[in-house]
């Protein structure tokens, strides 16, 4: 947000600047924050891989593959409403806690307003699936997340470093979505209540989230009279870049399944996605880093360069030691896992997921230098880093599936992964400081810190 801006908004609130300046002295380091979200992220990524396994035997491949097809573009619907408002909010609220008032008024008129655009387009453009039933309502009772994470106020817990309520934030949904469909779905007919399931868990957790914002940050709670559009005008130029890198980012992981329902059915869409889940679930580390170092680098950006340079060295130090030992390990394991998993008939997909695995490395690393680009106000340049992948991964798909199918997807994801961690790290290293593009030195430094870290962790 431009400094004017930021003005703006302190300056209307100047009472909940001093009420959170306690929260601010007792923001949690990052072990602390990073332990809160292992807890949660884990649990989240093997709750929902645990669903999928579920779904793909009980809905089919088929069945399952619809499903994958509605999610698919349900992602790019929550972009475009929550705007990536997350990313702003999160940064400006570490930055300055005194801004909190104005943002969550501002921050929620937005997505609001989106989210009642995006119904109306939805709407319309439903009408193409008139003659499939099913399908129609899929997309329906999918798209009704959109408002879930429209509302959500994780973004202020995740500026004051509050990680255990993005614990909650990230487990409670999954933990609801697989309770209802052990219980509720037990056929490819009850395929529409997946969605509706899930649904119900987010919403459920987005209220439980509300709720202890607005006991624990007064200061926090949305207020009509707070909206202003000079404010508003700013969070969008600020949003703008993020939200189209996300929607490119959103190309790696969705493109490709979108491509190989249309060329080669649901099917094989089906079993493609299947193993796929597997790389979100060894990406939870990723996460982990750009949750737990995303505001301790904005922080320090703004008041300590030497800091910042030394924290996102380590972030790139952990990053390069979760996407080198991930791969060696499940290349080794693919085959089997696949059969216990998914079943005999998924074995010819152990092959793509082997080739998946190329992509961790370069997946870690282009988060950990986005993470950089955005605490740094790069965003145009990550921006453009994201586009760069996704202009490979889109030729590359068209160019692949068609010849190689599952295994030319798999492919395609790699080399547009590469694309983009090294565009990320160009422009890290040439707009905001000198790194090196693998750093196998950071690397060795963080792994023989594990032992310390350990003892204080039993201490």
């Amino acid at each position: 947000m431009s400094k004017g801006a930021i003005e703006e908004i302190v300056n209307q609130s100047p009472d909940s600047k001093q009420t959170s300046t306690p929260a601010v002295a007792s923001r949690p380091g990052a072990l602390a924050s990073f332990s809160w979200l292992s807890v949660g992220a884990l649990a989240s990524r093997v709750l929902q891989f645990g669903v999928i396994v579920y779904l793909t035997r009980i809905l089919g491949d088929a069945g399952f593959g619809r499903f994958s097809f509605a999610q698919a573009f349900l992602w790019y619907g929550i972009i475009l409403a929550e705007f990536r408002l997350w990313v702003v909010g999160t940064r400006e609220v570490a930055r300055e806690p005194g801004s909190l008032t104005a943002l969550a008024s501002n921050i929620l008129a937005i997505r609001l307003g989106l989210f009642v655009v995006e119904m109306l387009c939805l709407v319309l453009l439903l009408t193409i699936f008139r003659g499939d039933t099913e399908l129609y309502w899929l997309f329906v009772f999918s798209f009704l997340s959109v408002l879930a994470y429209s509302i959500n106020t994780d973004w202020v817990f995740r500026g004051m470093q509050r990680m255990e309520y993005i614990a909650l934030w990230e487990a409670l949904p999954r933990v609801i979505w697989l309770a209802g469909v052990l219980v509720f779905v037990h056929s490819r007919a009850d395929l529409l209540r997946v969605p509706l399931l899930k649904v119900a868990g987010e919403f459920i957790t987005v209220a439980a989230l509300f709720a202890a914002t607005w006991r624990q940050y007064p200061q926090g709670r949305p207020s009509l009279g707070a909206v202003r559009w000079e404010q508003v005008r700013a969070l969008l130029k600020e949003g703008l870049p993020l939200v189209a890198a996300g929607l490119l980012v959103q190309v790696y992981f969705g493109f490709d399944v979108i491509l190989i329902t249309l060329l080669r059915g649901e099917a094989s869409a089906g079993q493609y996605r299947a193993v796929y889940m597997v790389v979100p679930l060894l990406l939870t580390g990723a996460f982990l880093l750009e949750a737990t170092y995303q505001p301790i680098l904005a922080r320090c950006f703004a008041t300590d360069r030497a800091g910042f340079e030394r924290h996102l060295r380590r972030l790139a130090g952990a990053a390069m030691a979760f996407g080198v030992s991930l791969p060696v390990i499940m290349v080794t394991v693919a085959v089997p896992m696949v059969r216990i998993l998914f079943g005999a008939g998924y074995s010819p997909e152990a092959g793509p997921l082997a080739i998946l695995m190329g992509l961790l490395p370069f997946a870690y690393l282009a988060t950990a230098y986005s993470t950089a680009l955005v605490a740094a106000g790069q965003q145009k340049r990550m921006m453009v880093g994201s586009a760069g992948g996704a202009v490979v991964n889109v030729v590359a798909n068209l160019v692949l599936i068609p010849l190689l199918g599952m295994y030319g997807a798999a492919l395609a994801a790699v080399v547009s992964f590469a694309v983009m961690a090294g565009l990320q790290w160009w422009f890290v290293n040439s707009r905001v400081c000198r790194i090196e593009p693998a750093p196998f030195g950071a690397m060795v430094e963080m792994v023989r810190e594990v032992p310390g870290v350990v003892r204080r962790i039993r201490g």
